[in-house]
């Protein structure tokens, strides 16, 4: 049964199809635009405005201009490129819609916006559990969850809240499935630049012999750069399944912001010095707050990636309400954590419920203050 973009419900804005021909022509005096860009009109910005982001915007190259510099981001680091058959304006995490009779499978304990997003495109979940201690899915089950109707694989990579990086065993399981049933893989790896497994640790799910022609990978700014307010991402895929997002790019948001664009492009041209700076601080972080939580009692495994602690309450609280004792720790203790049933649907939150994410994407002083509160509110 064809999707909604295949039945010809969402057709392509004719403007995307004539900018596409001429991506590659920015700055060159081919052709005069009378389009849709602003020139003439634009306030007095002095410098209010810096004034890339005003010439940026002008001219309109900030598309073009972030996808080079993504390509050579990803061309240091062994992650999928885009190219000109590939590349495609920013997407916050949107993909092809599917029919309500279709099925889309995701381990459940992940982020929780996957399935409501999977609903709102007409089709129906199906989970998978992620099994502690080191948070892997059961093979019969991942089996179980595939089937003629699967089209689409929701995957955290490395996941949130568990802090869980597949290995290649993993991986190599979920290609056989989605080559066996023709489902395409969607990625969301914007935590792939923060794990603790050194160099080569991660490896990149549209790397997997399989799975290179049915991967989707979603991406953004917002982690690795510490500015996740800016709601700036890309995706990579290959042509066929690029084309069915870019149907209905233009009307779920047409563009990111032209400034934050431009400072995507300088963020990426920073060199391999700040990654492993990056993933060393957070390292620190990490074994901070997770030696201070086991000491205080708390059932954890540390994560191998993410910036994320899921721990198990239960130790310290003898209802096994995750929620409850959040907000214990917000009104006795001053800490702030997330309850993990956020990251369950409802008819599985008993997975969850005795458990809670905290997040260490903080100052060290800041960290330092958590713990002292967390040890004098057990000590009570």
């Amino acid at each position: 049964m064809p999707g909604v973009h295949e039945r010809g419900h969402v057709q392509p804005v004719a403007l995307d199809e004539v900018a596409q021909g001429r991506a590659g022509e920015i700055g060159r005096p081919r052709h005069v635009g009378v389009g849709s860009r602003f020139v003439h009109g634009s306030p007095p910005w002095g410098d209010q405005v810096p004034r890339p982001a005003v010439t940026s915007s002008r001219r309109g190259a900030h598309v073009v201009d972030l996808c080079r510099a993504q390509n050579g981001h990803n061309s240091r680091r062994d992650s999928p490129r885009s190219s000109a058959s590939r590349r495609k304006p920013l997407v916050p995490g949107h993909g092809p819609d599917w029919p309500g009779s279709c099925w889309s499978a995701s381990p459940r304990g992940q982020y929780e916006n996957y399935q409501p997003n999977a609903i709102l495109a007409g089709a129906v979940p199906r989970t998978v559990r992620l099994r502690a201690p080191d948070w892997g899915f059961d093979e019969a089950e991942l089996r179980a969850a595939f089937g003629p109707r699967t089209k689409a694989v929701f995957l955290c990579h490395p996941n949130n809240p568990t802090g869980k990086v597949y290995n290649a065993e993993e991986l190599a399981l979920l290609a056989e499935l989605c080559q066996r049933w023709d489902v395409v893989l969607v990625v969301d790896s914007i935590y792939e630049h923060i794990h603790y497994l050194g160099p080569g640790g991660y490896l990149p799910p549209a790397r997997v012999p399989g799975l290179e022609d049915r991967t989707i990978t979603v991406n953004a700014l917002s982690k690795t750069y510490a500015v996740t307010g800016w709601r700036v991402g890309w995706t990579v895929a290959p042509a066929p399944l690029t084309t069915a997002i870019r149907k209905v790019h233009d009307f779920l948001t047409i563009a990111a912001p032209a400034p934050m664009q431009a400072a995507g492009v300088a963020a990426m041209a920073l060199p391999d010095a700040y990654y492993t700076g990056l993933a060393t601080r957070y390292r620190e972080r990490r074994d901070l707050l997770c030696e201070a939580l086991e000491r205080i009692g708390f059932a954890l495994r540390r994560p191998d990636g993410s910036y994320y602690v899921l721990c198990d309450s239960a130790p310290l609280d003898a209802a096994r309400d995750g929620t409850a004792f959040a907000k214990r720790l917000i009104t006795e203790a001053g800490v702030s954590c997330v309850p993990a049933v956020s990251f369950w649907r409802p008819e599985h939150a008993d997975e969850g419920r005795s458990m809670v994410r905290f997040a260490f994407p903080k100052r060290l002083e800041t960290l330092h203050a958590a713990v002292e509160r967390l040890e004098a509110f057990a000590r009570v």
